[in-house]
């Protein structure tokens, strides 16, 4: 997984995703006037889902400018397959199917795999060992923020995307009922729900 940005590596990857998902627009519209609404939401989680969870957290770690077409795309199959007229809100086309717009996907991953770091860290690579520190090894002031994942300082926005340091930001945002949760499959769900209800805000 890359662990600093690199835009225009980006940029490829979102025009050829974007070109990959466009087909697929004419044979949503084909199908929502025959098939039964759970087919369509099954093609869509499917053949367009994948497609934008694959490399997620590296692709969408971008200004929101440059995902602005893919964002958009995808707002439109989710309106084709769900038979939504363009006055329904966007937040409403997310909440029927359980799923989440592409940047709180990116978020959604990036704080899966800081806790994957933080609780099964044995799980993975070995260069992730000691990828996050808390905030009581670093040092030890017993401040509020004293079990909090320790924020080192950046200087420019490329150190500002780094997953490293936008991965403790996040993290460091969550309730504590979440990041409390060490099972990565409870905390998926709850975490889910979460971004969810953040979208109505």
């Amino acid at each position: 997984m890359a662990i600093v940005p690199f835009d225009r590596p980006h940029w490829s990857h979102v025009d050829h995703l974007f070109k990959k998902l466009l087909k697929f627009t004419g044979i949503f519209y084909k199908l929502r006037s025959t098939a039964q609404p759970q087919v369509l939401k099954m093609l869509y989680f499917t053949i367009v889902y994948p497609q934008l969870l694959y490399g997620v957290k590296v692709y969408a770690n971008t200004c929101k400018s440059h995902l602005e077409k893919l964002i958009v795309l995808n707002n439109k199959l989710l309106r084709i397959a769900q038979s939504c007229s363009e006055r329904t809100r966007t937040v409403d086309l997310y909440k029927r199917y359980f799923t989440l717009p592409l940047s709180l996907l990116h978020e959604y991953n990036v704080l899966c795999f800081v806790h994957k770091c933080y609780y099964s860290n044995l799980a993975l690579p070995t260069v992730f060992k000691d990828y996050f520190h808390t905030n009581y090894i670093i040092h030890v002031y017993g401040t509020r923020s004293y079990n909090m994942l320790h924020l080192y300082t950046v200087n420019s926005l490329f150190g500002a995307k780094c997953i490293k340091f936008k991965g403790c930001l996040l993290w460091n945002s969550l309730p504590r009922s979440i990041t409390n949760i060490n099972s990565h499959v409870v905390l998926k769900k709850k975490l889910k729900y979460y971004l969810c209800e953040s979208m109505l805000l």
